[in-house]
Order: C-alpha cells, then sequence, then structure tokens
C-alpha cells in the first residue's frame, strides 16, 4: 500500500509546485493558450509530433484502465482520475518543454536530458531511463495492449483469444516495417478517427443511462472520501484505495511524469520549447479529463454491481452492451482495436530510439522480436496481472523524471516567460 501512494504523492507535490510556479497559466488563460498552439499546429511535423504522442496515451489504458481502477479502488476512483489531471497536465507540459529546450539535432527525450541535469552521473541515469522505457515498451506497449484487446474481442463476439492475439500481432509487424516517419504518419489517421467514434459510443451509453447521472455522481463522491468518513481520518483516507487506484490509472494512462511522451513532443522545432508543453497539456485533457472520464461514467451508468467482474475488459464490454447492443459490443471492439493498435506502434517507435541509445547502433532486430513476443504473452498472463509490474516500472521512471523536473523547474520557467505564457515579477536590485 505504501508503494501505491508514493507516485500520487509525488504526482501531487511536484504538480501543485509548477502550478504555482507557473502561475496557472493554462487554466486562468486558456484562449491564449489555445490561439499560441493552434497557430504552431499549422506546421505539418507539430500536428504528425501531437498525434503521435496522443497515440502512445490514448489507448487501452483509457478504458481497461479506467475499468481496473473502478474494480480495485471504487467508484472513487474516478473523482480522483478527474482531479489528477490539473496536476498531470502541468507536469506534461514540463517534461515536454525541457525536454524540446534540451534536444539536439538527433532529436529528445528525458534519456537524454539527464545528461544535462546531472553532469556527475548523467549518463547512467540516462541508460538507467532508456532501459527501463524499453521494458515498459514491453509490458504497457505491447503486452497490456494485446491481452486488453484479446479480453475484449472474446466478451464482444466471442473470439478465441489466440486468434485475436496472432491478428493483432500480423497488424503490428506489417505496420511497424518502416521509419518514425511511417509510424506518425498512420498515427496522424487513426487517431482522430478512433477517437471520434469512441466519444460518441461513450456519450450514448451515457444518454441512454442519464436518468442514474445522479445517483452516480452521488456513488463517486460518497465512494472518493470514504475512508474518511468512516473514521480512519486524514491518514486512512490519504492511503484509500480510491486515491491511488484514480491517480495510478491516470498516470498509467497519460504517462505523466514517466516523461515518455517527450520523445514525441521534442520532435516539435525548439525556437519554441513551450510550444511542446501545449501540445502535452492538450494531450493529458483529452486523454484523461476527456476520454477517461467518459470511460467511468459509461460503466457506472449501466452496470450495477461492477464488483462482480473479474476482467477489466468484461467490465466494460458489458456496459457498451447492455446498452447499445450487439452493435455496441462490435464498435467498442473496433475501438479499443484501433486504440491498441496505435499505442503499440507508437510504443515501438519509443522502444526502438532508447534501445538504439543504449546499444549505440541503429539495428534493432533483438528489441523487436521481444516486442512482437510479448504480444501473446500479454494474452497469456492477462492485463490485471500485469498492472503491478507496470506501476513498478513507472514509478522508478517517475522519480528520474520528475526529479530532472523540480532541479530544472527554473529553465521551465524562463522558457515559459520567453513564450509570453507568464510574467514573472522580478526582484528590485538596489
Amino acid at each position: 500500500m505504501l508503494l501505491g501512494m508514493i507516485l500520487p504523492l509525488l504526482i501531487i507535490f511536484v504538480g501543485a509546485l509548477f502550478l504555482v510556479r507557473l502561475e496557472g497559466f493554462f487554466i486562468f488563460h486558456p484562449v491564449k493558450c489555445a490561439r499560441r498552439l493552434r497557430q504552431r499546429m499549422k506546421d505539418k511535423e507539430a500536428r504528425r509530433s501531437l498525434f503521435l504522442a496522443l497515440a502512445g496515451t490514448l489507448g487501452v489504458g483509457n478504458i481497461f484502465g479506467v475499468a481496473a481502477g473502478i474494480l480495485i479502488g471504487g467508484a472513487g476512483s474516478l473523482f480522483w482520475l478527474a482531479l489528477a489531471t490539473v496536476f498531470s497536465a502541468v507536469i506534461k507540459y514540463a517534461e515536454a518543454t525541457l525536454s524540446a529546450s534540451l534536444s539536439g539535432e538527433d532529436g529528445g527525450g528525458i534519456h537524454k536530458a539527464l545528461a544535462h541535469i546531472f553532469p556527475r552521473c548523467g549518463s547512467f541515469l540516462g541508460a538507467l531511463y532508456a532501459g527501463l522505457t524499453v521494458l515498459l515498451a514491453f509490458l504497457m506497449g505491447s503486452a497490456i495492449q494485446s491481452s486488453a484487446l484479446a479480453s475484449c474481442a472474446e466478451a464482444a463476439l466471442d473470439i478465441p483469444i489466440g486468434l485475436s492475439s496472432l491478428i493483432f500481432l500480423f497488424a503490428v509487424i506489417i505496420s511497424v516495417a518502416g521509419k518514425s516517419e511511417k509510424i506518425a504518419k498512420i498515427t496522424e489517421k487513426v487517431i482522430p478517427l478512433t477517437t471520434i467514434i469512441y466519444i460518441i459510443m461513450a456519450l450514448s451509453v451515457i444518454f441512454v443511462n442519464i436518468s442514474r447521472i445522479p445517483q452516480t455522481l452521488s456513488l463517486i463522491m460518497k465512494s472518493a472520501f470514504a475512508p474518511a468518513s468512516v473514521g480512519g481520518g486524514a491518514l486512512s483516507f490519504l492511503f484509500s484505495k480510491g486515491l491511488s487506484e484514480g491517480f495510478a490509472r491516470g498516470t498509467l494512462s497519460n504517462e505523466a511524469g514517466t516523461g515518455t511522451s517527450s520523445l514525441a513532443h521534442s520532435r516539435i522545432s525548439t525556437s519554441e520549447p513551450s510550444m511542446a508543453g501545449l501540445a502535452g497539456i492538450v494531450e493529458v485533457f483529452f486523454d484523461t479529463g476527456l476520454l477517461c472520464v467518459l470511460t467511468g461514467l459509461a460503466i457506472l451508468t449501466s452496470v450495477d454491481n461492477f464488483s462482480s467482474f473479474s476482467s477489466p475488459m468484461k467490465l466494460v464490454t458489458a456496459a457498451f452492451y447492455s446498452s447499445l447492443g450487439e452493435a455496441g459490443g462490435a464498435l467498442l471492439l473496433l475501438s479499443v482495436f484501433l486504440f491498441a493498435y496505435s499505442t503499440v506502434i507508437c510504443w515501438y517507435y519509443y522502444g526502438v530510439e532508447c534501445f538504439s541509445f543504449l546499444t549505440r547502433k541503429a539495428t534493432h532486430k533483438l528489441f523487436s522480436l521481444i516486442f512482437f513476443a510479448f504480444i501473446p504473452i500479454g494474452t497469456i498472463v492477462g492485463e490485471i496481472r500485469l498492472i503491478p509490474f507496470t506501476d513498478t516500472v513507472i514509478l522508478f521512471m517517475s522519480l528520474l523524471t520528475l526529479s530532472a523536473l523540480i532541479i530544472s523547474s527554473e529553465e521551465i520557467c524562463r522558457r515559459t516567460e520567453e513564450a509570453g505564457l507568464i510574467k514573472r515579477k522580478r526582484k528590485r536590485v538596489l
């Protein structure tokens, strides 16, 4: 339980630090931020970088992760997941801005930024971070995606797990047989379509059960604050499953604090690193603030006894199937497939980048073989068993990334001020 609370506490602490230091600019000046980002998104490479990053986060985590959080932490986990959006957004801004400001001709990423931030041990920490990213690519980028897809296929259309795994493996192998530019082109087309389909479906489920919205919101709030009211006090509340699962599933979905999407955002021109940061904010709000919340509401408004389900994907399938019928189950499977597909090929790119950084070689056949092998492995092990291992890797990556952000907070503030997003008060020199 203590280990499970470390990451939420870190996200809260570092998120609050940057909210204060950056004056919550994206909260108080959203129109200004939107205009700046819209202007920047006119650039084709900037759009592709954003969609590549979205591909890594807008995945099965938005569906499976939310359902897993509800099964483990109860309905209250959705409240804490939504609250984590604000902290995650400012952390994502900070890590993307920092990585873009320190990136060179060969791109950026937290693993490269660590060498600049920690002169004495930066090379070792960079290698450690790259190794953890490769491991996370195997677990979250490959195994969890395929496992969740196989579970959904079995629950929705009774497709054998082995068959869906093989079809998915074949589709991934064909797609990643190219460079990052090809992957970026694929995600640029897949992500918008998939997101629109899924949003319409989730809203349809909520609309069908709209009369249960007041009851659902009441359940969420009671569950979110239950440990404190039961008499456990502040400490019991702080260590509640709802809080830890809400923050943990939010991090599993949007990856804020891990620094992974900086591999995509740092592709944006380094002349204005803060623009990469603004793209990171958009990524979090689309991922956690919109899709995750819609998933949670769709589940809680349509399923009476969610605790009776043993698999997160079976819970989600039941929610869509009960409200939209067989068509809902089929469309959910299509959405899960497209989300998993885009996430896997994006994480393949992340893994290749870090594997090449570790080996100093352009070839990555060994990585590819292991990455592809984890697709069927994930379906055998099951997504719920993979969560503890994934959370542990995320925790260690977050410790490295958040430490780098704290040390580099002045650089991040300076870049934000140069972009005209904040105006810091200067101390008068007598």
